[in-house]
């Protein structure tokens, strides 16, 4: 309802209760279909009627506006960090053991 009209917004919301209750209908109608066919044919029926509100939905893709999009071209960038390569540490088992029974602070990060 965010990009509904407000002087709409009432109508469309109607539908949207008579597409609710259209669920208990459909319930119905697939007991029915399954007992008079077989249970597959209300699986069949179900991703065609999915399949077509999917691309009806699809359809809506250019209509609605991309907020994100807006929002990021009138946003200021940020000014370019200055790239820092940070230094990888790695140690070897015997690097890591001589520096424990040394004592030195060799194998320790800071």
């Amino acid at each position: 309802m965010d990009f509904v009209p407000k002087d709409t917004r009432a109508r469309w919301k109607s539908l949207e209760s008579i597409a609710a209750f259209g669920w208990c209908g459909s319930a119905a109608l697939g007991g029915i279909l399954a007992d008079k066919y077989s249970y597959s044919f209300t699986f069949l029926i179900t991703a065609a009627l999915q399949g077509t509100g999917t691309l009806m939905m699809a359809l809506l893709i250019p209509v609605v506006p991309i907020q994100e999009a807006e929002k990021k071209e009138s946003e200021p960038k940020p000014a370019a960090k200055k790239h820092q390569r940070k230094q990888k540490v790695s140690f070897k088992g015997s690097d890591l053991k001589q520096s424990l029974v040394s004592g030195d602070d060799a194998g320790t990060i800071n």
